[in-house]
Formats: structure tokens, sequence, C-alpha cells
């Protein structure tokens, strides 16, 4: 685990559960047959998360939108990609509950916000991180037996 190798580092770690609220509040909701994928960035620095490898994506999928998040920079990107900006959680969660699913194109982080969620809601999340939920039957069941479930710290 993660926390093993700050360990080796002499970096002390804690694993801290996501705090989605209430996960029940994440059904399915997939309405719209037109494909549409978001994604986001914490931070300002959105290179960072892949977008000019989602730009790429997007002129090879003209009949996709991608949804961009967090971000409020100055993009030239394909009119399949809307730059949403900074909004709130719960407007995000609004936009995005009846999209396809979320794009992420990072491989350094751990278990992503968006990616949760986009399970959740039964949608078809795409991840540069191979998570073993993915692969599940029901990613959904799978997610839920795991989620939350770590100590808040936890030690050898």
């Amino acid at each position: 685990m993660e926390y093993e190798v700050f360990e080796e580092l002499g970096i002390e770690s804690r694993i801290c559960p996501s705090f989605l609220g209430d996960v029940n509040k994440f059904t399915s909701q997939i309405i719209n047959p037109k494909k549409r994928y978001f994604s986001s960035v914490s931070g300002d620095d959105f290179r960072l998360y892949g977008w000019g490898k989602l730009n790429e994506i997007a002129k090879e999928n003209p009949d996709t939108e991608y949804y961009l998040y967090g971000n409020t920079v100055n993009w030239e990107a394909p009119s399949s990609v809307i730059v949403r900006g900074r909004i709130t959680k719960e407007k995000m969660n609004e936009e995005t509950k009846s999209m396809t699913g979320a794009i992420r194109m990072v491989e350094f982080e751990g278990c992503s916000e968006i990616i949760v969620k986009s399970i959740l809601w039964g949608q078809k999340p795409i991840s540069l991180i191979d998570y073993p939920f993915l692969h599940s039957d029901n990613p959904r069941e799978e997610l839920l037996r795991v989620l939350n479930n770590f100590p808040w710290n936890l030690k050898k």
C-alpha cells in the first residue's frame, strides 16, 4: 500500500476515507443517450491532469462531449470540449450524474472522487489507474464493499 512506501521514505501518513456523505444518493441517473464524459482538476495545473490528451481524444471522437471542471484557464479546445470552470460540488453533481461517465487521465493519485461517483451513479468511467473494482461484474457493489472501510490511522 502507499502508506508503506511513505513509511520507507520516513514520511508518516494516514489512510483517510473519502467523505461522500450518504452514498445512497448516488444512484443510476443515466438518461442522455449522447456520450458525455466529465473530468476535473483540483488546483491550477490542468496539464498535470491530462487535459491536453483529452483534446486529442475529443478530436478523434467529435460526437462525444467532454465537460471539464475546476479550472478557468483559457483553453483552446475542440467544440466538443466544454470548460465549466469552478462551480459548487452540488452543481457539478447535478450536471454530471446523467453523463456517460468520468474520465481521469492521471496515473498518480489514489481513488479519485469522480471515478467513485461515476461508479455509484452506474456510469462507465475511464481511468488510467487500473482499479480492481472496475473489472467486477457489479462495480457499484464491489466499491461499496470497500468504500470507507479503512481505519483512520493504519499502523503496522
